[in-house]
């Protein structure tokens, strides 16, 4: 009888073990990760996204966000180059030193943010690095000029005020498209004016304007509409012109409207 226990003891079920032998020749198991993300070991802890998933989402929303700012920031340097260009040269007759200056205020734009870029998307290759380098001042002055061609049609208040388009100065008319690209819904009242133009709407003659063709043969103002916005969206207008460096100010005469010009040293001159 104690035979018999012993036998059935030996016969009773014990878990399997691969011998030394055979575990060597198994595949090895391959825990890199797969196209998900997740590693063999990922799987069998029951995850359903990679621990390095969350930090690779952040560090591209982070790049986005740097890539905008940089973007933003190279508008806004562009406009306030120009003017500095069109602040230290001579005032002359001289149509060519506007359009160098737009050129010189484009350029650098350009180059404040090919050094975004750089800063934020860390470019590995010099040849890619010297490609964007080049190329982004040239883009920058390419789009920027042709922007000053034209202006949307609908953005004017009339067909009057739209022919008088290409006698803005180029400078303001940039800074136009910069402002139209965070709010399209802006509309342009007036932009040069001659004495007959205030006596037919019944003002005081001023002496200088700054909406007369000044010495190089453009009006370096423009009136913006503002009763068909709010006060939040015309103070973000205001406050977008001066970030550009340009003077902005809200005139409640006659008409209601918001007065853009190009800084002027002259007190006198509106």
């Amino acid at each position: 009888m104690s035979r018999l226990r012993d036998r059935t003891a030996a016969l009773s079920w014990r878990p399997w073990r691969p011998s030394a032998t055979l575990a060597e020749h198994l595949p090895p198991v391959d825990d890199r990760p797969g196209d998900d993300g997740l590693s063999f070991d990922d799987v069998l802890a029951g995850r359903t996204h990679s621990p390095d998933l969350g930090r690779r989402l952040s560090f591209l929303v982070i790049r986005w966000v740097g890539c905008c700012v940089g973007g933003v920031l190279a508008l806004l340097v562009a406009v306030r180059a120009q003017l500095a260009i069109l602040d230290v040269q001579t005032v002359s007759g001289d149509l060519t030193a506007d359009w160098l200056a737009v050129a010189g205020g484009l350029a650098a734009g350009g180059l404040v943010l090919f050094a975004s870029l750089r800063l934020v998307l860390r470019f590995g290759s010099v040849r890619r690095a010297g490609s964007l380098l080049v190329g982004l001042p040239l883009v920058m002055v390419l789009m920027g000029s042709l922007a000053t061609t034209h202006f949307p049609p609908s953005n004017f208040k009339s067909d009057e005020v739209r022919a008088e388009w290409t006698h803005l100065h180029p400078t303001l008319r940039h800074a136009l498209w910069v402002a139209r690209l965070g709010d399209p819904t802006l509309v342009l009242t007036d932009l040069r004016r001659g004495p007959h133009d205030y006596r037919l709407m019944g003002l005081r003659l001023p002496f200088t304007s700054r909406h007369y063709p000044q010495s190089d043969g453009y009006a370096h103002a423009v009136d913006l509409r503002v009763h068909d916005a709010g006060d939040l969206q015309n103070w973000a207008r205001q406050g977008l012109f001066l970030l550009m460096g340009l003077r902005a100010e809200r005139h409640v005469g006659t008409a209601d409207h918001l007065h853009i010009s190009l800084p002027v040293k002259d007190p006198s001159a509106i």
